[in-house]
């Protein structure tokens, strides 16, 4: 059950006429193509988009998410993201939980990608600011893997790795030096994340009972040419 391919998992025993015991175990399969339609305001709530931007349709954006759920029949899962208006975005991963037959080896891929014409460069009175141009005024791209290690069936760890490529117009720049510190338009950076879970929940959807525990450790930058250290 919790390998999410399942809706509902039924275990009966049943007897037969020469007095054999037999397990039946009845699944009910989830769907595996799962459309999801986007609508989002890209103002921080309903009271700034309808009081502040007044309730702008070029601050809303509009697309569709897509699940392929069990590609291949091994549990693997594509997603697809196409999305349009005050931000344009496209993403896509795919998620392959085992790598090797002892299944203790698992692994995804990912990369997306956004730009807008309209951005927020600083705040004044508790307000932000907007800026817009015909040309776009910020970019950015991440593309990275994840890594994933089960030695013992409750322990997991993980390690991603991704590059991150943030780049902002020459107008934020002069209005916002600071947008991304020292006047500087591009910020790079490679990002490292490393994750220890261990799971003794009985149902990870709706657990009664058991525990999980988790730990994160995160670093940006590692080499010369990034600018950011944290």
């Amino acid at each position: 059950f919790n390998t999410n391919l399942f809706v509902t998992v039924v275990i009966h025993l049943k007897i037969n006429d020469i007095s054999q015991n037999i397990v039946v175990i009845a699944l009910k399969e989830q769907w595996y193509t799962i459309p999801q339609p986007i609508f989002d305001l890209a103002d921080r709530n309903p009271n700034e988009w309808l009081y502040q931007r007044g309730a702008s349709l070029s601050r809303v954006n509009l697309g569709l998410r897509l699940f392929q759920r069990n590609c291949r029949g091994r549990n693997e899962t594509l997603r697809l993201t196409a999305q349009g208006g005050f931000t344009d975005l496209y993403d896509v991963s795919y998620d392959i939980p085992y790598l090797n037959k002892k299944q203790r080896l698992g692994a995804s891929v990912y990369s997306s990608y956004y730009n807008n014409k309209t951005i927020s460069y600083a705040t004044e009175d508790h307000k932000l600011q907007f800026v817009s141009s015909e040309n776009y005024l910020r970019y950015y791209f991440r593309t990275g893997v994840s890594f994933r290690y089960r030695r013992a069936f409750f322990a997991t760890h993980s390690l991603d790795i991704s590059y991150h490529h943030h780049q902002i117009g020459d107008t934020v720049v002069m209005l916002n030096p600071d947008y991304f510190l020292n006047g500087i338009s591009l910020q790079q950076f490679i990002n490292m994340k490393y994750s220890f879970a261990f799971d003794k929940r009985d149902v990870r959807q709706y657990a009664l009972k058991g525990f999980l525990f988790k730990v994160d450790a995160d670093r940006n930058g590692f080499f010369a040419f990034e600018n950011v250290d944290q």
